[in-house]
């Protein structure tokens, strides 16, 4: 009796609207990163501006980690890199619109071999610990949708996650985030 009453109840409670949203992504194969994905029936074709948000440096809190001055440090090796390699074949915007693809770059230092715990949803399964990995997100600028995200871990010992090693990371990413660019957006003429 107890449970037909509980069923009756439970029945006649109004339920909670509740909206999940689960991106999906397909793998992309034989990409010159280590891990790229697409949101199904992304094109790339209707952006022929680009626009930046501030690069992201997640490291370990405590021995070892970059100072304040060492982070901007970072953050400028990447910008030099990034905007060398596009030169002026591509308008960078400051403002979102509907013909500006978002790029946002993430550098994740886990030489400690742990796990970061404020990384943004979805960029946690990327990484693994024990490396240096660069991170980046296409986004449509208007709505916010990731469009795209890849991840490519260090290369050789110049990636290492000292500065020293930096200028030629940098270099390498921005060279294949070129290449992307080059056969997927639409150039400024």
């Amino acid at each position: 009796a107890f449970c037909l009453c509980a069923a009756v109840l439970f029945a006649a409670l109004p339920t909670a609207c509740v909206t999940t949203t689960v991106d999906t992504y397909y793998r992309v194969p034989d990409t010159n990163v280590d891990q790229a994905y697409l949101r199904p029936g992304v094109s790339f074709a209707k952006y022929s501006e680009l626009y930046t948000y501030p690069m992201e440096v997640y490291y370990l809190e405590g021995k070892g980690s970059p100072s304040n001055a060492e982070i901007e440090e970072i953050r400028v090796v990447f910008h030099d890199a990034f905007v060398d390699a596009i030169g002026d074949d591509y308008q960078i915007v400051a403002q979102p619109s509907a013909k500006a693809l978002g790029v946002r770059a993430s550098l994740v230092d886990l030489k400690e071999n742990q796990i970061i715990d404020d990384l943004p949803p979805g960029l946690d399964v990327l990484v693994s610990g024990g490396h240096m990995t660069f991170l980046m997100e296409l986004i449509d600028s208007k709505s916010g949708m990731v469009l795209a995200r890849a991840a490519d871990q260090e290369r050789q010992a110049g990636d290492t996650g000292e500065l020293e090693g930096m200028d030629a990371a940098a270099e390498r990413w921005a060279g294949l985030f070129r290449k992307f660019l080059d056969t997927s957006l639409i150039k400024q003429q």
